[in-house]
């Protein structure tokens, strides 16, 4: 099972969101500084576009579902801290 590295979590957060410059991939230490909630590996924040997407699943859970698998494939699940951000960990 490949690690998933910042980078590779940017780049796939950046497709997955069509490139939203509201979406704000960080490591969960760094995150730390905007969030309570970042307590796991990386930290994820949004609003807008991907805020619905995740939130709501106005695409029948399309894209909430593709970042479940992503997640999984690597070993690595996801919780809210709040409607805006979550926390990534390792399994």
């Amino acid at each position: 099972m490949e690690k998933i590295t910042l980078e590779m979590l940017q780049m796939f957060i950046k497709k997955l969101s069509n490139d939203d410059p509201d979406v704000m991939v960080l490591t969960g230490e760094e995150g730390k500084k905007y969030s309570e909630y970042s307590e796991g590996v990386f930290y994820i924040s949004f609003e807008g576009p991907f805020y619905e997407m995740l939130n709501y699943c106005p695409d029948g859970g399309k894209v909430y579902n593709k970042l479940v698998d992503y997640l999984e494939r690597h070993g690595m699940w996801f919780e809210f801290g709040n409607a805006w951000n979550i926390s990534i960990y390792n399994l």
